[in-house]
């Protein structure tokens, strides 16, 4: 048996899909940063933007001090590796093509922030 993860406390998404999930399953309260696509459900707190899901600023998600960035296949490569060596935890999520898809990329959201299980469609 795997030791459990200790779930991720502040984290940027560079993807609106991933920022959307977030708030789905309630845990906007670790999300610190998002780009200026992603849309914040009405009656939230707004979110520092990092840039677009193309061109992130490297500098201002340093400066945010994140466990995590979640990054969308969209996030230039290169940009990630400057993340990576500053020392920071990138983890990339594939557009899902299909719902089972989809399905595994929440229940992988929620586990690494920490909210499992009562989806009830996935």
């Amino acid at each position: 048996m795997l030791p459990k993860q200790t779930p991720l406390n502040r984290v940027v998404s560079s993807g609106p899909l991933i920022t959307d999930m977030i708030y789905q399953l309630g845990a906007d309260s670790h999300l610190v940063g998002v780009t200026s696509y992603c849309t914040i459900p009405e009656g939230k707190e707004n979110k520092p933007v990092i840039g677009t899901v193309i061109q992130i600023n490297v500098e201002e998600i340093v400066r945010l001090r994140p466990d995590a960035v979640f990054a969308s296949t969209l996030t230039r490569v290169k940009q990630m590796q400057a993340l990576r060596n500053q020392g920071l935890r990138v983890i990339q999520f594939d557009n899902p093509p299909d719902f089972d898809t989809l399905c595994d990329m929440l229940l992988e959201l929620g586990t690494l922030l920490g909210k499992t299980g009562g989806y009830g469609y996935c």
